[in-house]
């Protein structure tokens, strides 16, 4: 296997549909964010297509319209109110000639050239002339009103349309981000499915197969590099106060006597900065050391023996003027990669 490439990927169906369906929720939101970012003068979001720039049009459009027919009203409103101005006008004009004609037929009818009669007719002519005009005063007054009226309504109109684009530009940024938070998630989750080996190695002891269960705890495959082995021993808490990096240590290997084959030559690479769970067989906590050596091989009378991961090792350690000591014994693991158990 080579650094980076997929060793296991779990099957999450529900995850890929899930995202799916989010990418699609994002490009409406971002769409209509951006529909309404152009109609308030706002710089839009990147990637507008050509049917964001259809529905903006049409919209625009629709607003256009609207103000249109408001100013329409306020036109409409200010003839009416001009119309009854004239009418009113020439009411007043036929009354004042009407009281000239009245008072004339005044005098004559005292002068018992007309009848008293005719004066009286004259009389309910200028009173019915009265009440019109009083009639067409307060429709007037009402035609001031209606061009009031429709002055705000042209007014609300320009302000309603404000008001509803920055409401429907701030929901569509909540949406578009919450959306695009949970997409992260859900990427996220699908990540953590694909599992890529971390350097270069060999796979053994692989326990997964295609449509198995992954239950916590359960390993699914151990990866072994090929740039070498190291020692992983465990070392007591009594002991772990004398271990720095780059000590030398003398690795034997349980299965390969040091009698007989001899032993590695290595240095500590790293110890634990704390202690692993207790062993079961002991009941003592002991800290991890990792120890790295160059060699991978021993060998006995001109035959070579290769050392393999998951060897028992014994490793010893020099520590200047004090007695050798003596790790407890572990197993070879892989130069930079341990058994990866899936959790």
């Amino acid at each position: 296997m080579r650094a980076g490439q997929l060793l296991v990927e779990f099957d999450d169906r529900q995850a890929l549909r899930e995202r799916n369906d989010l990418l699609q929720q994002a490009d409406l939101w971002r769409s209509d964010v951006n529909q309404a970012a152009r109609q308030l003068g706002l710089p839009p979001l990147p990637g507008g297509s050509r049917e964001e720039r259809q529905v903006l049009a049409l919209e625009r459009r629709d607003i256009q319209l609207r103000h249109r027919v408001a100013l329409q009203r306020l036109r409409r409103s200010k003839a009416g109110e001009r119309e009854q101005a004239d009418v009113l006008e020439a009411l007043r004009a036929r009354y004042a000639l009407n009281a000239n004609i009245r008072s004339r037929m005044a005098t004559l009818a005292r002068e018992g050239a007309i009848s008293h009669l005719e004066l009286e007719r004259q009389d309910e002519r200028q009173m019915d002339l009265l009440s019109t005009i009083r009639r067409t005063e307060q429709q007037l007054a009402a035609a001031g009103t209606g061009v009031i009226e429709s002055q705000l309504n042209r007014e609300q109109v320009t302000t309603e349309n404000g008001r509803r684009l920055w409401d429907r530009y701030d929901e569509a940024r909540h949406r578009l981000l919450d959306t695009t938070t949970r997409i992260g998630q859900v990427e996220e989750r699908l990540r953590l499915g694909r599992v890529t080996a971390p350097r270069d190695g060999r796979v053994f002891d692989l326990q997964a197969r295609a449509g198995e269960i992954a239950t916590p705890g359960r390993h699914l495959l151990r990866l072994v590099g090929q740039r070498g082995l190291e020692a992983e021993l465990s070392v007591s808490n009594r002991d772990i106060a004398f271990l720095r990096p780059g000590m030398p240590v003398d690795v034997r290997v349980t299965s390969l006597p040091f009698t007989d084959y001899g032993s590695l030559k290595g240095s500590v690479v790293r110890v634990g900065a704390d202690a692993l769970p207790a062993d079961p067989r002991t009941g003592q906590e002991a800290f991890p050391v990792i120890v790295s050596f160059d060699g991978r091989s021993l060998g006995r009378r001109g035959q070579s023996y290769p050392l393999r991961a998951g060897m028992a090792v014994t490793g010893l350690v020099q520590q200047g003027s004090r007695p050798v000591l003596a790790l407890l014994n572990d197993r070879f693991t892989g130069f930079f990669d341990a058994a990866r158990t899936m959790r």
